[in-house]
C-alpha cells in the first residue's frame, strides 16, 4: 500500500512539474487568412477587441500583421486591456512589452514572444490587444474572418481618449492576428493529480 501512495505522489509532483514550459500552445486566435487590402497608420495607439477560443489562456505567442509603404526600423509598443473600463473601454492593463528595431516592409508579421516571461501573461476570454509603432509610417493591415476565436466589426484607438471606429463593414475592421496560449498551470496540475489518483485506484485492484 506504501509502494501505491509514493507512487501515486510521484506521478502528482511529475505532473507538476510539466506545467508551463512544457505544455503545448494551442492558437487561440487567428484572422490571419483572409487579407483586406486596407491598413491604418495614423501614429496612436490602435488595437482589437478580440474573444479567444478553446480554453487556454496564458499567452505564449502574439502576432500582429503590419504594413508601411517604405522600409521602416521601428520600437514596436504591444500591449494587452481588460475591456473594464466605463462604458466598455479598455481599462487594465494586463501586459505591456516591447519588439525592439522591427523592420517593417509591406507585409510584415512582428511576433512578441512571451513565453519566457515571469509571471505569465494570463488572459481572459475577452480582452483587447493594441500596438502603437515608433513611426507614423507604420500600421497594422486590417483581416477579415477569423478563423479561430471572434472579433465584433470595430478597432480601438487612444489618441487622448479612447475611441472606438469602424466603417460600416467595407472593410470589417478587425486587425489582422493571430495568438498562442497555453492552460493555466493550476489546471494543468490538477489535471495531472487526477490522473495520478485513477493510477493509484487501478493499483489498488491489482
Amino acid at each position: 500500500m506504501k509502494a501505491v501512495i509514493r507512487l501515486a505522489a510521484a506521478l502528482v509532483v511529475l505532473s507538476c512539474l510539466a506545467c508551463g514550459t512544457n505544455a503545448r500552445a494551442d492558437v487561440v486566435y487567428d484572422n490571419t487568412g483572409t487579407m483586406q487590402p486596407y491598413y491604418y497608420n495614423v501614429g496612436v495607439e490602435l488595437g482589437d477587441q478580440v474573444t479567444l477560443g478553446g480554453t487556454a489562456r496564458v499567452v505564449t505567442t502574439f502576432d500582429i500583421i503590419l504594413f508601411s509603404a517604405v522600409p521602416t526600423t521601428t520600437d514596436l509598443l504591444g500591449r494587452f486591456y481588460a475591456n473594464d473600463g466605463a462604458g466598455g473601454v479598455p481599462g487594465t492593463l494586463l501586459w505591456s512589452g516591447v519588439l525592439p528595431n522591427a523592420t517593417v516592409d509591406q507585409i510584415t508579421v512582428a511576433t512578441f514572444d512571451l513565453s519566457s516571461l515571469v509571471p505569465a501573461v494570463v488572459v481572459p476570454d475577452a480582452f483587447t490587444w493594441t500596438v502603437l509603432p515608433g513611426s507614423a509610417d507604420v500600421g497594422p493591415i486590417m483581416y477579415d474572418p477569423p478563423l479561430v476565436g471572434s472579433s465584433a466589426d470595430a478597432f480601438w484607438a487612444y489618441d487622448t481618449a479612447w475611441g472606438e471606429y469602424w466603417f460600416g463593414g467595407n472593410p470589417v475592421a478587425n486587425f489582422g492576428a493571430r495568438i498562442e496560449a497555453t492552460p493555466e498551470p493550476a489546471t494543468l496540475c490538477l489535471t495531472g493529480a487526477g490522473l495520478a489518483g485513477f493510477a493509484a485506484r487501478r493499483l489498488r485492484r491489482k
